[in-house]
């Protein structure tokens, strides 16, 4: 068993509970919805200036794709015309590899496009896809190391990464961490992540993994317990 504190899983539980809160839930209901939403252009493109490029913003991934706004554009209708909306509902282990490799060295970008898919892919389907960047290939890199030999290239693919953080999952889920989690959650109901995570179990579990990868590459004390009583706070209690 990597070498997982319970403190750490708590930190990363209330982590994932906030992001969820805050804006995560917001980007799932539209991502998942992208190729009806394209139909009507209006509504696409409003969905793509207020909702998509606050997306690129906030998940750092703006420098993915070349510069100019016909360049998004141009990025959403290859996940269309290659059914990446519909391949990542369906949960396509596969699909991020296979998109990346079609949209490099086009208009859209010269730059790998790995990490910004599976951001997407991610907010369609947080059941089946982990969300790839250099802190998270860090972080399992370090914990996969000490087990055995292992090397980065070993997760350069994103099917080979999520199949490591998979069996990472299985693996922290295991002598009671599940139901510790989920004894975490129970605290926050009313809430956005309540509302989800309680009936979307797998979910939960990834992106508690996905904070805990995040939490390593930092290297420094966290601490979320003060989460709750703001929202407490913010309700006026």
């Amino acid at each position: 068993m990597p070498e997982i504190k319970e403190n750490e899983i708590r930190n990363a539980t209330i982590d994932a509970i906030y992001w969820w809160n805050r804006s995560e839930h917001y980007y799932h209901h539209y991502f998942s919805k992208i190729d009806a939403i394209h139909k009507n252009p209006d509504t696409f493109k409003f969905f793509v200036q207020k909702i998509f490029m606050t997306f690129l913003s906030d998940y750092s991934v703006r420098r993915n794709l070349s510069s100019g706004e016909d360049s998004v554009y141009e990025f959403i209708d290859g996940l269309l015309k290659y059914s990446f909306i519909s391949e990542c509902r369906d949960g396509n282990l596969k699909i991020i590899d296979e998109i990346s490799k079609k949209l490099h060295h086009s208009k859209v970008t010269k730059n790998s496009t790995v990490s910004l898919l599976s951001k997407i892919a991610f907010l369609i389907n947080p059941s089946s896809y982990s969300l790839y960047d250099s802190l998270s290939r860090k972080s399992l890199y370090k914990l996969k190391n000490k087990e055995s030999q292992f090397t980065h290239s070993d997760i350069q693919e994103y099917s080979r990464f999520l199949e490591e953080v998979l069996n990472l999952k299985k693996r922290i889920m295991t002598d009671g961490h599940s139901k510790f989690i989920q004894s975490i959650l129970q605290e926050y109901k009313q809430t956005k992540a309540y509302e989800f995570f309680r009936k979307h179990e797998t979910a939960f579990e990834l992106r508690v993994v996905d904070k805990i990868l995040w939490i390593k590459s930092t290297e420094r004390e966290i601490d979320n317990s003060g989460y709750l009583s703001l929202l407490l706070y913010n309700e006026g209690e």
